[in-house]
């Protein structure tokens, strides 16, 4: 198999594997973004749902914004890492832009910024462990 299509099998991989883990732990998610901090999902950017759809919903894009950086970064080079990130969360800070939540995309860069120190601290591990 050439190096070009384990690159792109790869990446479709981190694609999926976020999507279903997002998808999986969006509920968790929502909750602790409704208690933390102490708004209902109804106060957030899907205010049109109810309250258990809107926090899923809020729930699957911050988590998604999480986990994405954290396998791309363990999982790829940090040049190719950043672009696949950025391809994947540009329709969300589009979004997040178009409509004025601005609170949502300094949650969305928070976990951003803790997605990559996750990875790069598991990979300070793995570097350490392999000695």
């Amino acid at each position: 198999m050439n190096q070009k299509l384990k690159n792109v099998l790869m990446i479709l991989l981190i694609y999926i594997g976020s999507i279903f883990l997002a998808l999986f732990l969006a509920v968790i998610t929502g909750s602790l973004y409704s208690s933390f901090f102490d708004l209902s999902c109804t106060e957030s950017i899907f205010i049109a749902m109810n309250f258990d759809e809107g926090c899923q919903i809020e729930g699957f894009i911050y988590t998604y914004s999480l986990v994405l950086p954290l396998l791309s970064f363990l999982l790829l080079k940090t040049k190719k890492a950043w672009l696949n990130y950025f391809v994947g969360i540009i329709l969300f800070i589009v979004l997040f832009l178009f409509i004025g939540y601005y609170k949502g995309l300094f949650i969305y860069l928070l976990m951003l910024i803790l997605g990559w120190l996750l990875a790069q601290g598991g990979l300070v591990v793995y570097k350490k462990l392999k000695k």
